[in-house]
């Protein structure tokens, strides 16, 4: 093919028809897929089309050392690398481990006799034992905690166990106490011959009275209970009488000429055997 110039065409023209046949050419190679890609340019720029979108896209992208980094870091943030960490509250409430109710992480029962029965009585799984004297007569209960007491013969000491959490005094000695009086969860009393020669008195929600020995409890015996019951077995036991008031109530007078002056049960559950309930 003779070049334009050969024809006599100025060169102008001649470039012109150069540029024209370059466009041409082009056109020619972007629709047969021969000529680059946008993306194959950029890889050529050393900038990486993938890399790029995930920029614009703020994602992690892998740089030439493996390292994965923000591509797009926070704008307007500033980082201190000595700035204090301060946990959530989340984190704080998973962090506390000091003790609460539920777990009950209040003083021991052994701890609490420990500081409440001192000076009075001697610890014992967590129940203050006091035995009382003829001569130094008898402690109140201290308050609070379980209390154990017993008297000797021929005392006829008074107790007191209406502060202490659980009660249970011993008074089956031959003549051992004047009156009693106990509250709490539980009271037991139990009197031996001539013993309990006073009132007897229970308010906790479950009393136990056994006046087993002869001529015991001759003073008037008093529950004021959720559940109560009053054993007069002793001759002559019991003999001023004897009353139940509560939820659940059980007078039994089996001894001879036991429950003399009788019995009052009020409640609505009432079980009374060897003499009738007769209330005022």
């Amino acid at each position: 093919m003779r070049p334009a110039y050969a024809l006599g065409l100025p060169r102008s023209t001649t470039f012109l028809l150069v540029v024209s046949s370059a466009w041409v050419a082009g056109c020619g190679l972007r629709a047969s897929g021969l000529a680059p890609s946008a993306g194959d340019a950029a890889a050529v720029d050393g900038v990486d089309a993938t890399a790029s979108d995930a920029a614009m896209a703020g994602d992690s992208v892998t740089g030439d050392d493996g390292v994965m980094a923000d591509a797009q870091p926070d704008e307007g943030v500033v980082h201190d690398a000595n700035a204090e960490v301060h946990p959530d509250a989340s984190d704080s409430a998973a962090a506390d481990t000091g003790p609460d109710a539920s777990d009950g992480g209040g003083p021991t029962a052994a701890a609490l006799c420990a500081a409440r029965c001192g000076g009075v009585g001697t610890c014992s799984g967590g129940t203050c034992v006091i035995h009382c004297s003829i001569f130094g007569g008898c402690a109140s209960c201290p308050a609070g905690i379980p209390c154990s007491v017993s008297t000797p013969s021929s005392s006829e000491i008074d107790v007191d166990c209406s502060a202490a959490s659980d009660c249970a005094v011993d008074c089956s000695a031959a003549s051992a106490c004047g009156s009693v009086i106990c509250a709490g969860a539980t009271c037991s009393v139990t009197c031996g011959a001539s013993s309990c020669t006073g009132t007897v008195t229970c308010n906790a929600a479950s009393c136990d009275i056994a006046c087993s020995g002869s001529s015991s409890c001759i003073g008037q015996v008093a529950v004021n209970t959720d559940a109560g019951r009053i054993e007069c077995t002793g001759e002559a036991s019991c003999s001023s009488g004897a009353s139940c008031t509560g939820h659940e109530c059980s007078i039994t007078c089996s001894g001879l000429s036991a429950c003399a002056s009788g019995v009052c049960c009020k409640a609505p559950s009432c079980t009374v055997s060897g003499v009738q309930s007769s209330c005022p």
